[in-house]
């Protein structure tokens, strides 16, 4: 069955017509291929975005951490949900070492640092400079 147009099935149902039974078996036809195409339509959208979210998840940041250096122990800024994948901030004079909940599978992570600079990293830390009292905000890369 070829699909009709909206236009060719509405002239079947003007005032005074009387539909015959192909008419009918078009319209209703053409509203299961119509939809047919638009669950179609709709997977391929659907399998779109699942494969676009995984591409965004291998290259989104693995770690955020924001914390304040002011006297005494450095505090995480936020919290809960805030910083993904940090065990703990502490101070290891002169810098802070910020240590990972799950460590990366190699050293080759790419920090950017707002408020500090970093001073070395491996696997499972990231040692940072930053000046008292300020927040700091590190974003890891794979």
């Amino acid at each position: 069955m070829i699909p009709q147009t909206q236009n060719i099935l509405q002239s079947y149902f003007q005032t005074g017509d009387v539909p015959n039974q192909a008419q009918y078996l078009e319209l209703i036809g053409t509203m299961f291929y119509y939809i047919s195409q638009l669950n179609n339509s709709f997977n391929t959208a659907q399998t779109l975005i699942n494969n676009a979210v995984t591409a965004i998840q291998q290259v989104a940041p693995q770690v955020i951490a924001g914390f304040n250096t002011g006297s005494g122990a450095p505090t995480l800024i936020g919290g809960g949900g805030d910083q993904t994948n940090v065990a703990s901030v502490t101070f290891i004079g002169p810098n802070y070492r910020i240590t990972f909940t799950t460590p990366f599978g190699n050293a080759t992570y790419k920090p950017i640092c707002q408020g500090c600079s970093v001073q070395a990293q491996t696997a499972n830390y990231l040692d940072v400079s930053a000046l008292n009292n300020v927040n700091a905000y590190v974003l890891i890369w794979k």
